[in-house]
């Protein structure tokens, strides 16, 4: 006779991800914060292409980008991944 001890997580995978806009004009030096609306458990956030203005950092565990422009940018784009852990 053998037995097996088995261990389940059940989460709620990506069903959604979204920012509150697409397009952002900030203003040099003063402080920015945006969160993502997401559907989903236990991810992480990453970019995959493209860069965010120097000042401003993505939080890898919420997603939420924050912090202050500190150089001027005609445009600039980037690419955010969110996934499962």
């Amino acid at each position: 006779i053998e037995t097996v001890v088995l261990s389940f997580t059940v989460i709620t995978p990506i069903s959604s991800f979204s920012y509150p806009q697409s397009s952002y004009v900030l203003s040099k030096n003063d402080p920015f914060s945006t969160t993502p609306s997401i559907n989903g458990d236990d991810l992480s956030f990453s970019i995959i292409s493209g860069s965010l203005p120097i000042g401003l950092s993505l939080n890898e565990s919420t997603g939420i980008i924050s912090g202050s422009p500190s150089q001027s940018v005609i445009s600039q784009s980037v690419t955010i991944k969110a996934s499962m852990m």
